[in-house]
């Protein structure tokens, strides 16, 4: 079932983040609608958030050489999205205390959804080769995690989990078959598997986004 409030709180950032570009252009609406054969009423009515935003529109808005984007762009505008840790391999998650960064991110995401700062090497490698620091943000709905709730179809698949005595693992799950809140899970660059591991949340990963920094590593 769809929340509708989530629902309207997403469409409404479409809708601000529309009329935004639009107005970065130095164009009044008149002329944008002229230029994509909109009714000019109707365009008006989508950026004040009476509207949707569709695909039809977002596509010939992106064809317009002004704009300079696509259409995803426009239907997916950039969100904040919440980092609650970091992982390194074959270690659990390392949860971030106090103040808490957020990310831009230009991939559809909604409302309660975090993110975890994934490693692609050892901490102690890091610290002792700091030139290169490559590294990925992995996407996930967090209502499961902060609700105690298990996502539908987890099994075999690379979730983030919260145990029963609070630890965070990610890596790929599989399930007991004698009970879905025990599950195996092999953690990223771990020789062995983690057994029998009570569970209370997890949450399937949605999106990984790949990032390098370069210079002198700091954590």
């Amino acid at each position: 079932m769809i929340d509708i409030q989530k629902k309207y709180m997403v469409d409404m950032k479409i809708n601000k983040h529309l009329k935004s570009l639009i107005e970065d252009l130095n164009l009044t609406q008149e002329e944008v609608a002229d230029k994509i054969g909109m009714n000019k009423i109707h365009l008006n009515k989508v950026l004040n958030g009476k509207a949707e935003v569709s695909m039809d529109l977002a596509k010939k808005l992106s064809s317009l050489p002004e704009f300079n984007t696509t259409p995803q762009e426009v239907l997916f505008p950039p969100l904040e999205i919440e980092c609650i840790g970091e992982i390194y391999p074959s270690e659990a998650v390392s949860l971030y205390k106090g103040e808490r960064p957020k990310i831009m991110c230009k991939f559809p995401i909604s409302p309660g959804y975090i993110c975890l700062k994934s490693f692609l090497m050892p901490k102690l490698q890091m610290v002792t080769s700091p030139t290169e620091v490559h590294y990925d943000y992995l996407v996930f709905d967090g209502n499961y995690i902060n609700n105690d709730k298990l996502e539908k179809n987890y099994d075999n698949r690379f979730c983030l989990v919260n145990t029963e005595d609070d630890k965070m693992l990610c890596g790929v799950t599989l399930i007991n078959r004698s009970d879905e809140k025990i599950c195996t899970i092999m953690q990223l660059g771990a020789s062995a598997p983690v057994r029998n591991v009570k569970i209370k949340g997890c949450a399937i990963v949605k999106i990984a986004t790949n990032f390098t920094y370069h210079g002198v590593y700091s954590n």
